[in-house]
């Protein structure tokens, strides 16, 4: 599989690495956000945003605290399904429990963490323009030029 993704001008006018995720919750309601690919991050974390838009049924107001180089945010647990849209337009379910954010903070972006990384050669080229993730049939192979 392979789902590309794009470089993306964030409102504090910094150019970030994001793919298009979505929330599919229990009502079969979903929404397309997008996703910054955080290597340095351990867990994938939706934004306030993304749990208030979709209307995702908090499972638990007790999450864990989750460290950064930013500080310290809580979480929510959350029972929803997490997909990415593959290229062939399919949206494409991953697993693991969903964290999200309890109130609104900083900017809109949803964090795409290790958890689900681990899964997939990730590629972030800037100078090529450049962010997919791929998996499965799909390879890369860097040339010397």
């Amino acid at each position: 599989m392979r789902f590309n993704g794009k470089w993306l001008e964030c409102q504090d006018g910094v150019i970030r690495p994001v793919v298009d995720g979505g929330l599919l919750d229990e009502t079969g309601g979903t929404e397309s956000f997008p996703f910054l690919i955080d290597t340095g991050a351990d867990r994938t974390l939706l934004s306030y945003e993304a749990v208030a838009h979709l209307g995702a049924e908090v499972e638990t107001a007790d999450g864990p605290v989750l460290e950064g180089v930013g500080g310290s945010t809580p979480s929510v647990a959350l029972r929803a399904t997490f997909w990415l849209l593959n290229t062939d337009g399919a949206p494409t379910p991953l697993g693991g429990p969903l964290l999200g954010r309890p109130y609104p903070v900083g900017d809109n972006l949803c964090i795409l963490g290790r958890d689900l990384l681990t899964h997939f050669a990730v590629i972030v080229d800037r100078p090529g323009g450049v962010v997919c993730l791929l998996h499965g049939r799909h390879r890369y192979v860097i040339q010397e030029t």
